[in-house]
């Protein structure tokens, strides 16, 4: 799994428990709230069942008077039923209760019109006139006992709703506390466990690189999975095999170089004992040498300064071949034509001998015998001239 991936996968199960939580605290709110709507409908029955006490025993000879009284009474039970009746136990016998207490009302409302009618009637019959008040008073007493229930009743169903309702109370502030800290462990708990799955291999892998700079190249990483992380595992692992390779064939060039540089050391050492042969063969010939660069005169041995009668080397370097030589050979060819042609021959043969007509710097003819021979420095090419005189 990519990083963004984790990291959104934190941040959606977060989310998730935070909702949760949320959705359980407006359960618990919303108990609560139906539970004060109880209370509240209760507080107002228990208002409503006074004055319908007080009104009716006013006028209880007036049965349209009570009846009126009675459907406000009504008007609040019915809130009552589709709240929480089957819940409360209580709401139901109260409303049974209020039924009782409504037709017993009616009946003494009946029985105190009917004392009232007999008590203004001529002639009335007392025995008649004793059941109705023995009636009445019995009705009397059963509504007084109705009624004390009913209070009950409304009181206990209040006391339990105000207990229920502190308990919610507690019970929220606890959830919600409960919530904030459930929230806090899990935001903890993904972040240590997000962290944790980015730092370890990122101390692996630094690990890995350290070694790699320590100089074990052969070294292969296990982060190889399909984040940012594994791909970079999988390149760290491609540079050391890489690496490794580039080090290997260094070596290999290192060993060969220092092989070169060997072989250079004895090349360069034989060279020097060929130049310091070639010098002392160069200084104690009896012939006369020069070393020409094209028709320059570049050195030139004690022998060429004797044949030449010249002083020294620095005035020979001064001359040029034609200095050397008379205007004409004796076939009548120009010098310096022929000695452009002789030069020409000697680079492309290697070697070239020839008879020549020299002259002493001011000073006499004679006849030589003259060897160019090429001499290949490598990024030159020079002429050693020979000269011996016949």
């Amino acid at each position: 799994m990519k990083i963004t991936h984790r990291l959104f996968a934190s941040i959606v199960i977060t989310a998730l428990a935070f909702i949760f939580l949320l959705a359980v605290i407006d359960i618990v709110a919303g108990k609560q709230q139906n539970s004060q709507e109880i209370r509240t409908v209760i507080s107002q029955l228990d208002k409503q069942f006074l004055h319908a006490q007080i009104e009716v025993r006013t006028h209880a000879d007036n049965p349209q008077f009570v009846e009126n009284v009675f459907k406000q009474i009504d008007l609040t039970r019915e809130k009552l039923q589709p709240l929480s009746a089957a819940k409360y136990g209580e709401i139901t016998r109260l409303t049974e209760k209020l039924d009782t207490y409504q037709e017993k009302f009616m009946e003494l409302a009946t029985a105190s019109t009917q004392v009232s009618a007999m008590e203004q009637a001529p002639g009335k019959d007392m025995n008649i006139y004793a059941r109705l008040l023995q009636r009445k008073q019995k009705l009397t007493e059963e509504l007084a006992i109705t009624e004390n229930e009913i209070t009950q009743l409304i009181q206990a169903i209040d006391h339990r709703l105000e207990k229920y309702i502190t308990r919610k109370d507690l019970s929220l502030e606890r959830l919600r506390w409960i919530s904030a800290l459930s929230i806090i462990f899990i935001t903890l708990i993904l972040t240590n466990h997000l962290v944790g799955s980015f730092t370890k291999p990122f101390k692996r892998l630094i690990a890995h690189i350290n070694l790699l700079a320590a100089g074990q190249l052969n070294l292969q990483t296990d982060i190889t999975g399909k984040d940012e992380l594994g791909q970079l595992g999988r390149l760290l692992n491609s540079m050391s095999r890489q690496l490794d390779r580039a080090f290997d064939e260094l070596k290999s060039e290192r060993d060969t170089l220092t092989r070169t540089v060997e072989e250079l050391k004895r090349t360069q050492h034989d060279l020097q004992q060929t130049e310091t042969k070639y010098n002392r063969l160069f200084e104690t010939s009896a012939d006369a040498i020069l070393i020409l660069n094209g028709e320059k005169i570049m050195q030139c041995n004690r022998a060429a300064l004797q044949l030449f009668n010249v002083d020294s080397i620095e005035a020979f370097r001064r001359l040029h071949l034609s200095d050397l030589s008379p205007d004409k050979q004796g076939n009548g060819e120009a010098s310096f034509l022929a000695i452009s042609q002789h030069i020409s021959a000697a680079y492309k043969l290697g070697e070239h001998q020839f008879e020549w007509l020299h002259k002493q710097y001011q000073g006499e003819i004679f006849t030589a015998r003259v060897i160019f021979t090429v001499l290949d420095l490598g990024y030159t090419q020079l002429l050693q001239a020979a000269i011996r005189r016949i």
